[in-house]
């Protein structure tokens, strides 16, 4: 097989790589931003987070639906917010962390030797 052409199947099979984990990435995010309480099932999402503040400002519980719109009570809005923060907070630091590790590894042009004008 012509270099050449090995070198942009080489490419192409990089890049759909790597399409693949940005999506397997993207999932795993979604699964850890996942909160259970009181058997109900929540999205730590800025929606949810902005939606219980307001109710915690004027409510100390309150009756929400899940995401699978399952009427669930929260006893302690304060307490709940917390959690919703905390998972949040920590989920989105770790798909930061992740994803730059995987913007970097887009260095492979040079390990594969491919100029811009070669494409």
């Amino acid at each position: 097989m012509d270099e050449r052409l090995e070198r942009a199947l080489e490419f192409s099979n990089f890049r759909l790589t790597l399409a693949n984990q940005r999506v397997n990435l993207k999932n795993a995010t979604f699964d850890r931003l996942l909160v259970f309480e009181n058997s109900g099932q929540f999205m730590a999402d800025p929606t949810t987070i902005s939606y219980v503040s307001v109710l915690s400002q004027k409510n100390e519980s309150a009756i929400l639906l899940d995401q699978n719109a399952n009427p669930i009570k929260i006893n302690n809005l304060n307490e709940f917010l917390d959690k919703l923060l905390s998972v949040h907070f920590e989920s989105m630091n770790t798909y930061y962390e992740e994803y730059q590790k995987m913007t970097r590894s887009r260095n492979m042009l040079k390990l594969l030797n491919l100029e811009d004008d070669e494409l």
